[in-house]
């Protein structure tokens, strides 16, 4: 499952608008005066105040071509580099399945459920074990990942605010769930096909942000923190009212989650 809630970059809308402007309506002066130069009636009673009349509509244009969304501004090419990004992203449809190839290698003992949902969380994969519990959401988005100014941005344009904050609203949705078991919760946002340039283990408002190839050392490594029979309680509470694609090594009979 591809997310892809990406806020633009964080620029005031008048900046781009009026550059863009005052270059077109320079151009426009300069061919004019050379033009008509010699007549100066002309230029000042006609040319003139039909320029500025067309830089005013420039502006105005300009402004509503751009979208404005909160305090996010997103130029006239976000459109078009969703469509381009998503093509990319569709290309492979394995890729969607990179996180679970990866999560498989774990050791047996971890229970690794595909497919999660239950009241309205969505969860590409959760793996339980010794090492604590992990909440995994899978992005296949190409390009490079980067922490700009502290913020997670994603080709050196786009803030992936959005995104966090959302694995963040599911992690919360999770903590009733385990109840006791919450303090063992990780939130993984795990890239499948972007650059990720992080330093090990970095975390943005707490979601921790991997690549798909990082992710196994990352959990194998973590601090213990569940013993077997907290690990079969978590699974339970988990599988409750709760859907999933497939699950390896279920501790022991339950009902059907097809």
């Amino acid at each position: 499952m591809t997310r892809d809630y990406i806020s633009g970059p964080k620029k005031p809308v008048f900046q781009k608008v009026l550059i863009i402007s005052m270059i077109i309506f320079s151009v426009l002066a300069v061919v004019a005066i050379l033009f008509l130069g010699s007549n100066i009636d002309t230029l000042t009673k006609t040319v003139m105040p039909t320029l500025i009349l067309l830089f005013i509509f420039l502006c105005i244009i300009l402004y509503f071509i751009c979208t404005k969304e909160g305090d996010s501004i997103y130029f006239v090419s976000r459109r078009n580099y969703f469509k381009k990004i998503s093509a990319e992203a569709s290309v492979d449809q394995t890729s969607y399945h990179l996180t679970d190839a990866a999560l498989h290698k774990l050791p047996n003992e971890y229970i690794i459920i595909s497919g999660y949902r239950s009241k309205g969380l969505s969860f590409d994969n959760i793996v339980i074990g010794h090492t604590g519990i992990f909440l995994v959401l899978s992005n296949n988005y190409p390009g490079t990942v980067d922490n700009i100014s502290g913020s997670l941005i994603m080709n050196n344009t786009f803030h992936m605010d959005l995104l966090i904050q959302s694995i963040n609203t599911m992690t919360l949705g999770v903590v009733p769930i385990l109840r006791s078991y919450s303090s063992s919760l990780t939130s993984i946002l795990c890239f499948t096909k972007a650059q990720v340039n992080l330093q090990s283990n970095e975390h943005f408002e707490g979601v921790l942000v991997l690549s798909v190839n990082s992710i196994e050392a990352y959990i194998t490594t973590a601090t213990p923190m569940l013993n077997t029979s907290e690990i079969k309680n978590a699974y339970t509470l988990l599988s409750e009212d709760a859907t999933f694609t497939h699950c390896r090594n279920i501790p022991y009979p339950t009902q059907s989650n097809a």
